[in-house]
C-alpha cells in the first residue's frame, strides 16, 4: 500500500484529453540491475477529478478492483530484495 497526494488540475488545458497515471516499483536482481514493475495506475479523464488522495487517508473514491499488476516472484529472487 502506498499513500499519495496530487493536484493535477494544471495539467489539464485546452488540448487535455486524459492523464494516465501510473506507480512503478524497481528492484534489482542478480540477472538484471534495473527491474521495473507497474503497481498501480489510474486514468483521470476531466479536470473535475484531477485532484486525488489515495491511500490510507483516501478522500476520493476511486474504483476497486483486482489487482491488475501482481507482482510475482517466480524464482523466489526477491524474498531478500529491498524494492527502492
Amino acid at each position: 500500500m502506498f499513500d499519495m497526494a496530487a493536484d493535477l488540475r494544471g495539467l489539464f488545458t485546452w488540448n487535455t484529453k486524459l492523464v494516465f497515471l501510473y506507480v512503478t516499483a524497481e528492484y534489482k536482481t542478480e540477472l538484471n540491475a534495473l527491474n521495473q514493475i507497474v503497481i498501480w495506475d489510474y486514468i483521470i479523464e476531466d479536470v473535475e477529478h484531477a485532484q486525488l488522495t489515495v491511500g490510507r487517508a483516501q478522500t476520493m473514491l476511486l474504483p476497486r478492483h483486482h489487482n491488475e499488476y501482481p507482482l510475482i516472484d517466480q524464482v523466489c529472487a526477491l524474498a531478500a530484495v529491498d524494492l527502492m
